[in-house]
């Protein structure tokens, strides 16, 4: 079991390290490259050219990115060092460039040449007895295993023989810099008091040789202290690992990192908000160098963030981005996407929706191994939904583990919000006695955590850092009083120079003076002939007016004349005793009302040019339903789209729908049967329109020849479908079906249809 649990502390530091960012390499002295190539120029010795292409190899080497282009550029610069090296014989320069030429290709994706370069300087160094160059060479070795539990042991293998080369030849900082990659490795592997002593032994040999760039081992003992629970100590190495990179001006990652553990520390003491101006600070600076794995880590935090602050979804809206721009690769990370967006939803009680998200965690904890660390997750996502959904049966093994694994980090604040579900899950099952007992315990870690005298120390630090901070700010703000002050002496030349110029101003104010007038002339100018063009306006729109109303007073004038020829038409009716001359008339009466309605509707209307078909339709049938006197047998259902037409379309259409209805109620009906009539005028899309005139009657008969009958009706349908440019079609299927698809003249609104309108 103890084996187990050393397994889950390392597991656990992983995590850790999931949500906080290690980045010991940076915050080292670096050359700039521009100084690095003008030393070149004005030096002959061999071993200081020698030394100054390896620098400026290692330059190109370190550049953010893995550009092939800089890659390039380090292995000729690393060429150049090792054939000056070999020639004068320098046999450190020799085993540098030979260990740079693994770092390279290590960097390129190449390991196995890489590992067969570092072994060959490691051959060298050894073979010539250098020390430093031996302990380099096992550093480098040590980068080509991973952070699991066989590569992690053989790094601190590695690490502690570098520790002893550099500590035998003397050379302090590469020593203190072993120390604290060692620190960095027993904390993944959750050895946190000798990773403790390890960065404490780093410390203080770095502040005995004067090195001043401290902040990658404090950002590290604060990351320790912050897995052991202990947040005042984390805080304070946090805060001191921020001033000192903000006071040497190190913009690097590293930086970043320093402000994620920051921030990190103020989440687990449940102070969001400062939480979230650190992470904001880390973001922007992981977006600079466009860093996948630190932009997947910050925004992640910043969601679980949110999502304590109950802004669910602004915690949301940030897992998608997570997604697209930075996919994650690691298995920690494509985890802990699903486990915020189910944590997301369940806080805001949507566990519908959280529900295909635990079924993701719970395949995830099926499939990995017992002491993987990213079960801390998975259980606390399990434990949390089945206490909702109570599942009492399954839950307590689960709480079980989960403390098991709490209690072997030592950590206070994880167990006590396991103690807390526990709680949850004896108060639903209704055993008081133990919910009772586990909510002490989970009020006394708790407390443990947060006591009054943790958070006014931890206050006490932030205040101390923003004193320092503000004490920079004065200092910078003399230097900037003072650079005003070599300003205003530098303005009062300026002034004497301004005072020269000002006559030289009034003449270009007397110049633009007389353009000035020149533009009022021509502006008058203009005026007067935008008055006589409002002036033709005037009388153009006058003249159109009166065009207008004639245009109104002779549609008036046609529908009185139709009207007056269907009143002499009905007047010669009483005169005929011939049926079919009689149903002649009638016909001829239907039609011309077709065709008056629609100039009626255009003198009535405010546009003279078109017809609203949709009404058109609606009043034509209403005539039709009087002239027949149908209103029980036949029932009428109207569909039509907003379509407007212009006269020329609007009266042969309207005659086909008169030819069509009428045909419908004299025929499709016999001896009284019940029937419908639908009319159906849609919009197909910016310039064609479909009219369908349907009904449920007898239909035609089946040996029905449609190219052979000589029906005036159905000549004149097809006639007018022609005269529309469009396509007549008719079908008898459980009664007749009439369709006239035809493009529209001119472009017209178009309107969703509405529901069947009872006419």
């Amino acid at each position: 079991m103890k084996h187990r649990f050393n397994h889950i502390q390392k597991r656990i530091a992983i995590i850790i390290g999931l949500l906080s960012i290690t980045l010991c390499g940076y915050g080292q002295r670096h050359d700039d490259i521009t100084d690095l190539r003008k030393k070149l120029t004005v030096t002959s010795d061999v071993k200081t050219q020698t030394d100054l292409y390896l620098r400026l190899s290692e330059q190109y080497l370190n550049k953010p990115g893995e550009l092939k282009v800089d890659l390039d550029s380090a292995m000729l610069l690393k060429n150049t060092a090792l054939n000056l090296s070999r020639k004068d014989g320098f046999e450190i320069g020799e085993a540098r460039a030979l260990l740079l030429d693994g770092k390279i290709r290590h960097e390129a994706g190449d390991k196995t040449k890489a590992q067969a370069s570092v072994a060959a300087a490691l051959a060298f160094a050894q073979k010539h007895n250098l020390l430093v160059e031996q302990g380099q060479c096992y550093e480098a070795e040590a980068q080509f295993y991973d952070n699991e539990n066989d590569g992690i042991a053989r790094k601190l293998q590695l690490q502690e023989k570098a520790i002893k080369l550099y500590r035998e030849a003397g050379d302090k900082e590469k020593e203190a810099t072993a120390l604290k990659y060692t620190g960095d490795y027993l904390h993944l592997r959750g050895r946190a008091s000798e990773a403790l002593t390890a960065l404490e032994q780093a410390l203080a040999i770095y502040k005995q040789i004067g090195f001043r760039d401290l902040q990658g081992v404090y950002n590290l003992m604060g990351n320790v202290y912050t897995q052991l629970g202990n947040y005042h100590l984390s805080i304070k190495y946090e805060l001191l690992s921020a001033q000192t990179a903000e006071a040497l001006g190190d913009n690097s990652l590293q930086l970043s990192s320093i402000y994620n553990h920051i921030a990190l520390t103020y989440y687990f003491l449940k102070q969001d908000k400062e939480a979230l101006f650190y992470w904001e600070k880390a973001k922007a600076i992981a977006q600079k160098y466009n860093d996948a794995g630190y932009m997947q880590t910050i925004l992640s935090n910043m969601a679980t963030s949110w999502v304590r602050l109950k802004q669910y979804q602004k915690a949301l809206d940030l897992l998608p981005v997570i997604e697209k721009k930075y996919p994650p690769t690691e298995m920690q990370m494509k985890l802990r996407i699903p486990y915020i967006y189910f944590n997301t939803y369940m806080s805001m009680r949507e566990y519908k929706k959280a529900e295909p998200y635990y079924e993701k965690l719970r395949v995830f904890q099926r499939t990995l191994p017992d002491d993987d660390a990213n079960l801390v997750y998975l259980y606390s996502a399990i434990i949390r939904y089945m206490v909702v959904v109570k599942n009492m049966k399954e839950v307590y093994p689960f709480l079980r583990k989960q403390d098991d694994l709490q209690k072997s980090t030592g950590n206070n604040l994880f167990r006590s919000e396991n103690q807390l579900q526990w709680f949850l899950a004896d108060s639903a099952a209704g055993d008081l006695k133990s919910a009772i007992g586990h909510y002490k315990l989970y009020k006394s870690l708790s407390d443990s955590v947060f006591n009054a005298d943790k958070a006014n120390q931890i206050n006490s630090l932030q205040i101390q850092f923003e004193t320092d901070q503000k004490d920079k700010n004065i200092k910078l703000l003399t230097k900037t009083n003072n650079l005003q002050a070599e300003t205003i002496r530098k303005d009062n030349t300026i002034k004497q120079v301004i005072a020269g110029a000002v006559v030289l101003l009034l003449l270009l104010l007397a110049l633009s003076y007389n353009r000035y007038r020149l533009k009022q002339k021509s502006n008058a100018l203009l005026q007067a002939k935008q008055d006589e063009i409002n002036r033709q306006y005037d009388i153009l729109k006058k003249v159109l007016s009166e065009k207008e109303w004639l245009l109104r007073e002779i549609h008036h004038r046609v529908k009185n004349n139709l009207q007056i020829v269907i009143s002499l038409l009905n007047t010669q009716s009483a005169y005929i005793n011939n049926q079919d001359a009689m149903e002649a008339i009638q016909n001829s009466q239907h039609r011309m009302y077709a065709m008056s309605l629609i100039h009626q509707k255009l003198y009535q209307s405010d546009s003279l040019a078109t017809i609203d078909m949709k009404w058109y339709i609606h009043e034509l049938v209403s005539y039709m339903r009087e002239c027949f006197d149908i209103d029980k047998n036949v029932r009428f259902l109207i569909e039509a789209d907003e379509v407007n037409l212009d006269v020329a379309q609007a009266v042969p259409l309207g005659l086909i729908l008169n030819e069509a209805v009428t045909n419908s109620i004299k025929y499709a009906f016999p001896n009284n049967r019940l029937g419908m009539v639908s009319i159906m005028l849609q919009r197909d899309d910016e310039r064609n329109c479909t009219l369908m005139i349907a009904d449920n009657g007898i239909g035609l008969p089946e040996d029905f020849d449609e190219d052979s009958l000589n029906s005036l009706g159905m000549s004149l349908m097809k006639g007018l479908s022609e005269q529309l440019g469009g396509t007549f079609t008719l079908q008898s299927d459980k009664g007749l079906h009439i369709q006239i698809a035809f493009p529209v003249n001119t472009e017209m609104a178009i309107h969703t249809p509405g529901e069947f309108e009872p006419a």
